[in-house]
């Protein structure tokens, strides 16, 4: 469940908006629609993903993943590391750690396929935008056995575009959650060896 909750978390960006100044509503309606639109997807393409999961993979690649804001992601869960370390470093880990969230949202998917929309995806709130130009939105979601789960988006407004840098599922940040992991893979074998450890993960790892 939590890994689909994810890969709902990346859909909800493909929806993003262009705008002049953040509003908490544009942030809200985005998440909302494009929540829906993904539950919509996977009803229409149900067959199709079940024979052929790269397919998924491919739809959260084009479509999603050029709406993450993935250096902010990096940067918060490398933490102090990501200020020691040198560019090639920082490029390495950000293009491991995206293929890494495309193979584990590309899981866990089919306890929604199925869920009609209507029941599938409710906004509960969002919080006002801050001074640095950031909202979270709350959503609850519900799959196909009728089991709830909420879900919270934390956006962040840029370049006139709002992105989600973090995704938190029963208030447990997915970053967070890889941040303490990292941080000890990192202190005994330092980042180079953490970033070959990632191109290895298959995605279904506990976190």
């Amino acid at each position: 469940m939590k890994k689909f909750l994810m890969t709902l978390a990346l859909s909800a960006t493909a929806f993003a908006a262009f705008a002049a100044q953040p509003t908490t509503d544009d942030a809200r309606s985005l998440v909302e629609q494009q929540a829906k639109t993904v539950f919509t997807n996977l009803n229409a393409n149900q067959a199709r993903y079940q024979s052929d999961p790269a397919a998924f993979s491919a739809l959260i690649r084009n479509e999603v993943l050029p709406y993450m804001d993935f250096e902010l992601m990096s940067q918060v869960v490398l933490g102090r590391h990501w200020r020691e370390a040198n560019a090639q470093q920082k490029t390495d880990f950000t293009a491991a750690f995206r293929d890494l969230l495309v193979r584990v949202y590309s899981r866990g998917w089919t306890n929604y396929a199925g869920t009609p929309v209507e029941e599938a995806v409710k906004v509960l709130s969002a919080t006002p935008v801050d001074k640095y130009q950031r909202t979270d939105t709350r959503i609850q979601v519900r799959d196909k056995n009728g089991k709830q789960a909420i879900v919270v988006f934390s956006l962040r407004f840029k370049n006139g575009q709002w992105k989600i840098y973090d995704v938190s599922f029963e208030n447990v940040s997915i970053l967070s959650s890889y941040r303490n992991s990292f941080d000890s893979e990192i202190n005994q074998g330092g980042l180079d060896k953490l970033i070959a450890k990632i191109k290895t993960m298959k995605g279904d790892e506990k976190l």
